[in-house]
């Protein structure tokens, strides 16, 4: 809930956890959007990063592996657009955002 999500033991089951793949930009989405963040340490040091979406906290997280989380912002630093475009979607309801 939102004023317990420091609890992270309480709120997710680590005991089954599912692997998936993911479009980068799902795990983007998720990371700008996130409730729940927070780094997972083991004896040698930060491991993984957890999170979790405001819109999803209450079902399930994510877990990234510390050298791909910043792989990931490494990659995502060098992204300079020169250009954006907008187009609405009725689909969904909303603006798809496209960049060069």
């Amino acid at each position: 809930t939102r004023l317990n999500y420091w609890v992270i033991d309480e709120l997710y089951d680590f005991n089954s956890p599912v692997r998936r793949k993911i479009e980068l930009g799902h795990i983007l989405n998720k990371i700008i959007h996130s409730y729940v963040f927070t780094p997972i340490s083991n004896e040698n040091g930060f491991d993984s990063v957890l999170f979790s979406s405001d819109r999803n906290r209450n079902e399930y997280s994510f877990e990234i592996e510390i050298e791909l989380y910043i792989e990931i912002l490494e990659e995502v630093s060098k992204n300079f657009p020169g250009k954006m475009t907008a187009k609405f979607c009725e689909k969904k309801g909303d603006y798809k955002v496209y960049t060069e």
